[in-house]
């Protein structure tokens, strides 16, 4: 039988990438390129959950007929563009297709996800032989098979002002969006060009960054340490069972 593992991205294999796909959308609006968006998806910018890479070379030696696919609720374009970024990083492929919002099923304004609902894309699943990992608990089916891994926040600040060229503020779409930004406390509403000629300006523009960045410093603290997966990584090491895996994991959870 062919084991396949079932991956989530956001907060499972990457972090709080809300201020990459803030910027990623300023750069379509004002058609810009943004490599520095994509330059963000690696393991020392803390975007890319630590020991991420090295489990799939790992998961992959010690189950070389492995498949593994990525399933997020995120919306198709995006998250094809993450995965690519990501696929560079790691100097790997994940199996296709890749699994998105358009797979999910939506009930109550939310997203749940469905093993028999993407079996119809991927005729090689065996049920019996799945392992799945995501930090939400949104599959409606094969629970038993599922690992809730814990929440990875790891946030890397992006000064959206800096994406955007001063230009394009005439542009009203752009002014528009700039303003919501603002209003939910995303971007410094008190934007200077040079520190010091309005010394008012500049001390609220300096402390927004203070306080913006203590809060961001300690949400990311808290990530340097996350060892979710080195720690599947030595389960793998010590086991040549596929079904196992997830047994093993919630004893050592209460251990």
């Amino acid at each position: 039988m062919t084991p396949t593992l079932i991956l989530d991205l956001d907060n499972t294999i990457i972090g709080n990438i809300t201020y990459q796909l803030l910027a990623h959308t300023l750069c379509n609006k004002v058609k810009k390129n943004c490599g520095m968006v994509s330059n963000c998806y690696n393991e020392k910018t803390g975007i890319i959950r630590p020991y991420f890479c090295k489990f799939i070379y790992t998961i992959r030696e010690k189950f070389p007929n492995i498949k593994i696919y990525v399933y997020t609720a995120s919306q198709k374009d995006w998250a094809l563009k993450e995965i690519k970024w990501i696929e560079k990083c790691c100097n790997l492929k994940f199996d296709r297709p890749i699994l998105t919002r358009d797979d999910c099923i939506e009930m109550d304004n939310s997203y749940y996800k469905s093993i028999q609902k993407i079996s119809k894309r991927i005729k090689t699943i065996d049920k019996n032989n799945i392992l799945i990992i995501d930090n939400n608990d949104v599959f409606i089916d094969c629970k038993e098979s599922f690992i809730k891994c814990p929440d990875y926040n790891y946030i890397s600040f992006v000064d959206i002002w800096k994406v955007l060229p001063k230009s394009m503020l005439d542009k009203q779409e752009v002014l528009i969006f700039m303003q919501k930004l603002v209003k939910e406390g995303y971007i410094n509403p008190y934007n200077v060009d040079t520190i010091g000629e309005n010394i008012d300006q500049s001390l609220r523009y300096i402390n927004w960054f203070q306080k913006k960045l203590t809060i961001v410093n300690k949400i990311n603290k808290k990530s340097y340490s996350d060892s979710f997966w080195k720690t599947l990584i030595k389960i793998i090491y010590n086991t040549n069972n596929f079904k196992d895996i997830k047994m093993i994991y919630n004893i050592e959870l209460k251990t």
